[in-house]
């Protein structure tokens, strides 16, 4: 018999994590003025799979729940939110925050901030479109917010990652091995 080398067991919790952030997202039906708050909930539960069963294995979870996603979560804003800011984010911030050079570090966050941010909204204009007030008076603004925000997420949740290694990870490390 062919010994799987955890392979199933991936696949398993795979299924569970990408199920689990489904629901989070569906959550802002109940609770649409959560819809941030939810979606980082979302991309903390991928960050958490990142972690603990590398990186091609939580891209299969991203893959999975963005289909998901698309085809269960009704507000199109979640979705984008999520597939091209939030979940790339969770993907990626293992790799960014392995860049020794602190301001090199902080320097690809921020682009990648700009870029996943400036890219949701081109994307979310052309689909939803958007006032023209917005376009020429409050963009700098909502830019500049959003960029805050952002910053805040990551450190917000670096924080939250030291706590899980430090203390919850002993816990559950018979359920992780």
């Amino acid at each position: 018999m062919k010994r799987d080398d955890g392979h199933s067991r991936r696949v398993a919790v795979g299924g569970l994590f990408a199920a689990l952030i489904v629901v989070v997202l569906l959550l802002n039906n109940l609770l649409p003025f959560a819809t941030l708050a939810l979606v980082g909930i979302a991309a903390v539960l991928l960050l958490l799979f990142v972690l603990e069963f590398g990186w091609r294995w939580a891209a299969l979870v991203f893959v999975a729940s963005g289909v998901l996603c698309f085809f269960v979560v009704a507000d199109r804003k979640v979705f984008l939110l999520y597939v091209l800011v939030f979940g790339l984010y969770a993907l990626l911030k293992p790799l960014m925050d392995h860049i020794g050079n602190p301001v090199l570090r902080w320097g690809v966050k921020i682009v990648f901030g700009v870029a996943a941010g400036g890219g949701y909204y081109l994307l979310f204009t052309t689909l939803f479109g958007v006032p023209e007030i917005m376009n020429k008076v409050a963009l700098p603004l909502v830019a500049a917010l959003a960029l805050a925000v952002y910053i805040l997420f990551d450190w917000v949740v670096t924080r939250a990652l030291e706590e899980y290694y430090n203390r919850i990870r002993k816990k559950f490390s018979r359920f992780l091995d």
